[in-house]
């Protein structure tokens, strides 16, 4: 017989951590409301030769890619990300059935087969928004500025990280390395935490810089100081009109960061990678800092050639039609760097929800009597349960205090005869006659405070 077990790198995710995960997942929906991103949602299978297109997520990627074949022997493959099934979405249906610009999100499963460490798994939940038709700076400043609100509105102690590519290659080609190297010195530096200084260099050497090239290359990128001091910095070393521009965009979004009232959200980090060599423009991701979850728990950025390339190939004029800015939150990991966050400040007193129920029925009558108040609640918006196989009180209390359920309803002939309900608050033990109509009004006060 077959031994019970997950597959190492997925996971079960039983009620304590499910209510917390739903909880995060809710507060970006909302989000993502107010911010004018519309829902979609885009196929778990693909056909291969769309996600290893040239112009995707390139080689890198591939190599963590679930292939399969159907049936009909076509190759297929499970989504690594959600947005090449985006870009092929407008390529589909713009400009008949979507307009530019067009702003959607999306939450959705996705699967990677690649290493596996605390917060990373092989098949996560990715919660993604993008834009396509802008090509002002504003729309990062947005991204940043809707983080801030979900992380704020959970509580949750994030940091935004915010690079530029042009600058980073600016910076490399300074150092020394030809542009045709530096989508693979990227991948070197975005591995910086993993491997340390030295093992970056170590590759960096074995793409053709030297040590004093390294040691050039890192003193720019090591560089500590406030966000206006580094711009200032980098506007002093780097005369290239391209680090230039770049550091107008950097500048330019924390002028919008002011005015959304968020700017100290937002930390310039230049070494700042992003390993994809989609992107082209302005990358961000979201830390916590002194969580034990040390890699980032969302990114995101812009990417003007992807969509274009994708689909018109090497056509400049068309790939510059479609100037895109993407950011993903990763629910599992911030769940996860949530619930790490919630155990250490409450200490010996934190306890996880197992349950959505907000009150237990405790029926001393038979039950078809006090069904009519589980549906008047009920329909009222409370979560009701029913304690059916608990024939006494006392174990209608024990099964609340065992799920954690805040408040027992409890109805015998005294209760039917006046109309009330004897509610029982299960953590201060005190014990009220009330309606449902009064029981309603305490549980949403409770929900407004």
């Amino acid at each position: 017989m077959a031994t019970l077990r997950v597959l190492k790198g997925t996971r079960d995710y039983l009620p304590e951590f499910q209510i917390l995960r739903e909880r995060v997942r809710d507060t970006i929906v909302r989000a993502f409301h107010r911010y004018g991103y519309s829902p979609l949602e885009t196929p778990i299978l693909n056909l291969f030769e769309i996600l290893a297109s040239k112009y995707a997520g390139g080689a890198e990627i591939l190599k963590e890619t679930y292939k399969l074949n159907d049936q009909g022997e076509r190759e297929l493959a499970l989504r690594y990300d959600l947005t090449i099934p985006f870009a092929r979405v407008v390529g589909m249906y713009q400009p008949h059935q979507i307009q530019l610009p067009f702003k959607r999100y999306e939450i959705g499963r996705v699967f990677r087969d690649g290493p596996i460490k605390a917060g990373r798994f092989r098949e996560f939940t990715q919660c993604d928004a993008d834009v396509v038709g802008i090509a002002d700076v504003a729309v990062e400043a947005e991204f940043l500025a809707l983080a801030s609100e979900v992380f704020n509105e959970l509580g949750m102690k994030a940091e935004a990280r915010v690079g530029h590519r042009k600058l980073l290659g600016a910076i490399l080609t300074e150092a020394g390395l030809p542009e045709s190297g530096h989508a693979a010195a990227i991948l070197s530096i975005d591995k910086l935490e993993k491997i340390g200084r030295e093992g970056v260099e170590t590759e960096l050497a074995g793409q053709g810089l030297s040590k004093d090239q390294c040691a050039a290359l890192f003193k720019r990128l090591d560089t500590q100081g406030s966000n206006e001091e580094l711009l200032e910095f980098y506007r002093g070393e780097l005369q290239s009109e391209s680090a230039q521009k770049a550091l107008d965009d950097v500048q330019q979004v924390m002028e919008y960061l002011r005015a959304f009232g968020v700017e100290g959200f937002m930390r310039f980090v230049p070494s700042l990678a992003r390993g994809l060599e989609i992107y082209t423009g302005t990358v961000f991701e979201y830390f916590m800092p002194g969580s034990e979850i040390t890699s980032s728990i969302g990114a995101g950025g812009r990417y003007d050639r992807i969509i274009g390339q994708f689909l018109h190939g090497d056509n400049p004029k068309k790939a510059e039609a479609y100037p895109a800015v993407g950011m993903s939150f990763g629910l599992d990991v911030m769940t996860e760097a949530l619930r790490l966050q919630l155990q250490a400040e409450g200490g010996e007193t934190y306890t996880e929800k197992s349950t959505v129920v907000q009150v237990l029925i405790a029926p001393m009558v038979p039950v078809e009597k006090v069904l009519p108040v589980a549906g008047a609640l009920r329909r009222a918006g409370v979560s009701v349960d029913v304690a059916y196989t608990a024939k006494r009180l006392k174990k209608a209390l024990d099964l609340a205090n065992r799920l954690g359920i805040p408040y027992v309803a409890i109805i015998g002939e005294d209760e039917l005869e006046a109309g009330t309900i004897a509610l029982k608050d299960m953590a201060q033990g005190q014990q009220e006659s009330l309606t449902v109509e009064k029981i309603v009004e305490k549980l949403a006060d409770q929900e407004r405070s």
